[in-house]
């Protein structure tokens, strides 16, 4: 299971069935105005709607360049993974916390120089999206998982190092 039960606290990779032919899911990619409200994604580039039908909603009128995009498809993308092959439950501070983790990861940090530096800006992005959500308890989820979340790099291989540059867009 992927889901912390009572007496752990840690996200468990799913239990994997050689036999069974991998399933596609099929996501939707939709570019809009986005609005200023009061729901959890008030103010974000980008965001997962769903489950059905599981989608990310671009906002257009705060992006405002191919790297924003980039940045941000990546990010959404951790999280769709997470949901899709992980069963993460998003909902839950835990799991959105790790998600967040992740995905702050290899998105919005992704080019800092240092792991220290990747680590610390991981952090504190994934508390400000985890606390949107959960205001009160935002921060004690991303620190409870934090140090399992940033080593997890699922699917891209084990404990790979990333350069400065990994991304091809931004050579």
């Amino acid at each position: 299971s992927t889901s912390p039960n009572e007496n752990d606290n840690h996200i468990h990779p799913p239990h994997r069935n050689t036999n069974t032919k991998p399933t596609l899911t099929t996501i939707a990619i939709e570019c809009q105005q986005c609005g200023s409200d009061t729901r959890a994604e008030a103010g974000a580039r980008a965001y997962v709607k769903g489950p059905e039908p599981l989608s990310i909603v671009l906002c257009s009128n705060r992006l405002s360049s191919q790297r924003e995009v980039d940045e941000v498809l990546t990010h959404e993308l951790i999280h769709i993974y997470d949901i899709k092959q992980k069963h993460m439950d998003l909902t839950n501070c835990q799991q959105l916390a790790y998600s967040e983790i992740r995905a702050a990861r290899e998105a919005e940090c992704g080019n800092n120089l240092t792991a220290s530096t990747r680590k610390i800006c991981s952090k504190d992005k994934a508390t400000v999206a985890t606390r949107n959500m959960f205001p009160e308890e935002g921060r004690g989820c991303v620190c409870s998982v934090f140090e399992e979340a940033v080593n997890d790099f699922v699917p891209f291989g084990e404990g790979r190092g990333k350069s400065p540059h990994h991304r091809a867009s931004d050579r």
